[in-house]
């Protein structure tokens, strides 16, 4: 299914601070939610990014009811609910591939037979996914679909043009990134715990227990000695917990007594018995140097700046347009409820 487009979410977040929009639409013209110069933008070309955030939504409302007591769209971040920044995040995502979209048609950008396709069997793929209540409460159907689909495609050809702007330094994004401070630690580990976990609250075991769990890792680190491996040993006592850890030293887990015995150790080495407060560890070096997560922030650091070239280009793009939001109506649309197709 093609649900994701190439302007991620950190993007339209930041994207958010201005859009430069005015009020004044009549009552008469309440069916058109905002215009950009002579383009009009109806509820129809919004109902699959309120899909789309309305899904996302609703799969946390469970955990936030369960475990704060209020529902996702009405918890407030800096003072703001979840249904409002959803609304900010729609409406700024919806204007800016409007925007995209008109000046690839300007520069004469089309959509290919194969790319209509696709976007033809991405909404044929949604639709199918969809029961008819969800179709119904939704307002979705195969013509808005195409239409939204196509307009995504097409903005996200002109970003990519626009990205042929992008002025990335990666060998200087690399020099400012510390490779020590993202050194990752891959490491395994066999653990007996000497602490108990229920309704969230931990305790201690009792003494005899505790004594127990040390002499069950004890016997393990004798069999390590003597060259057993850790599958094996759990597999003759399946009391021993086994784990994967992974981390960076600055990280907050595993425990500060954990990662502080585990960069001593060489490739493939055994630590002793490591005693946190949740327990005892035998730990084994899989690999003390990975590069993996420096990688990972190189990438993110170049993402960064690609966005930050983008909303330099977008914004400037953007200020051409005379935007008119119908305040009105778009206050009416309230985002976690059922949209009125009426």
């Amino acid at each position: 299914m093609k649900i994701k487009h190439l302007v991620n979410k950190i993007q339209i977040i930041s994207l958010i601070l201005m859009l430069s929009l005015f009020g004044g639409c009549s009552k008469g013209e309440n069916e058109i939610i905002i215009s950009l110069d002579n383009i009009n933008l109806t509820l129809d070309d919004f109902r699959y990014d309120i899909y789309l955030i309305e899904t996302e939504g609703n799969s946390y409302d469970e955990y936030y009811r369960n475990q704060m007591d209020i529902s996702y769209w009405d918890y407030q971040y800096n003072g703001v609910t979840m249904r409002e920044t959803a609304k900010n995040s729609i409406i700024t995502r919806v204007v800016m591939y409007e925007i995209l979209a008109d000046q690839a048609k300007k520069a004469g950008i089309i959509l290919t037979n194969q790319e209509k396709n696709d976007d033809e069997k991405a909404v044929n793929d949604l639709l199918n996914s969809l029961s008819e209540t969800e179709r119904n409460s939704t307002g979705l159907n195969k013509d808005i679909l195409t239409k939204t689909f196509h307009k995504l495609s097409l903005g996200d050809k002109y970003y990519m043009e626009l990205s042929k702007r992008f002025v990335i330094d990666e060998t200087s994004i690399r020099n400012s990134i510390s490779i020590d401070e993202y050194r990752e630690y891959i490491t395994e580990c066999i653990y007996t715990a000497t602490v108990s976990s229920k309704n969230k609250e931990i305790k201690p075991l009792d003494e005899a227990k505790q004594k127990k769990a040390y002499e069950r890792i004890s016997t393990a680190l004798k069999q390590i000695h003597s060259g057993t491996d850790f599958q094996t040993i759990i597999k003759q006592d399946d009391t021993i917990s086994y784990y994967t850890r992974s981390f960076i030293y600055r990280d907050s887990t595993p425990e500060q007594i954990y990662r502080d015995k585990a960069i001593l150790l060489s490739n493939g080495e055994y630590s002793d018995i490591v005693t946190t407060e949740f327990g005892h560890y035998i730990i084994h070096m899989v690999n003390n140097n990975s590069s993996a997560r420096y990688e990972e922030a190189v990438k993110e650091a170049v993402k960064a700046e690609e966005n930050r070239q983008f909303e330099m280009i977008y914004n400037q793009i953007k200020a051409e347009y005379s935007i008119v939001l119908n305040d009105e109506y778009w206050d009416s649309i309230v985002i976690g409820d059922k949209i009125d197709n009426e």
